[in-house]
C-alpha cells in the first residue's frame, strides 16, 4: 500500500486535530461539572443563610 506525502501529512493533521479536540472536550466538561457544583453549593448557602 502506497501513501504519498500529501496523504501522510493529512493523516498526521487528522490525528493532531483529534487529540486536540478530545482534550478540549474533557477540559470543557470538567469546567462545566465544577461550575455546576459550585453553583449548586451557592444556592444552598443562600437558602441556609
Amino acid at each position: 500500500m502506497y501513501f504519498d506525502p500529501g496523504t501522510g501529512s493529512m493523516l498526521v493533521q487528522v490525528l493532531i486535530a483529534t487529540i486536540a479536540g478530545v482534550g478540549a472536550f474533557f477540559v470543557t466538561f470538567k469546567t462545566n461539572i465544577i461550575s455546576f457544583f459550585k453553583g449548586f453549593s451557592k444556592k444552598n448557602e443562600k437558602k441556609d443563610g
